[in-house]
């Protein structure tokens, strides 16, 4: 069901979020920007997540779509950030991997089949 889907990209959006925001508050003063940014944009995804849950059409559609955005945004920042060795590689990409999940998972709550 679509509730169940929603519930297991949920737990993943907030796992990826830890996994994101743990070596982006570690990054060098110079790309601190970039880290506040990544960490800003992977908060966004549970939490659009979760309020689109207690919203229906149009609305639910906006919040999920939001996620998705800023689950690309995320994958972005992450990626310049390891581009410049400013974030551990194993633990970077690794969460770019879930991020690709969370994405993909997304999709299909904005995209459900009929």
């Amino acid at each position: 069901s679509q509730r169940s889907h929603h519930l297991d990209v949920q737990r993943l959006a907030i796992q990826v979020a830890a996994r994101v925001i743990r070596p982006t508050a570690r990054v060098p003063p110079r790309l601190k920007d970039l880290g506040d940014q990544a960490t800003r944009a992977v908060a966004r995804v549970p939490l659009n997540l979760e309020e689109g849950l207690g919203r229906t059409g149009r609305d639910q559609l906006h919040l999920w779509r939001i996620a998705y955005s800023s689950c690309r945004e995320t994958t972005a920042a992450l990626q310049l950030l390891l581009a410049v060795d400013a974030v551990p590689t194993g633990a970077g990409r690794e969460a770019l991997e879930l991020l690709d999940r969370v994405q993909a998972m997304t999709w299909r709550l904005m995209h459900p089949k009929r």
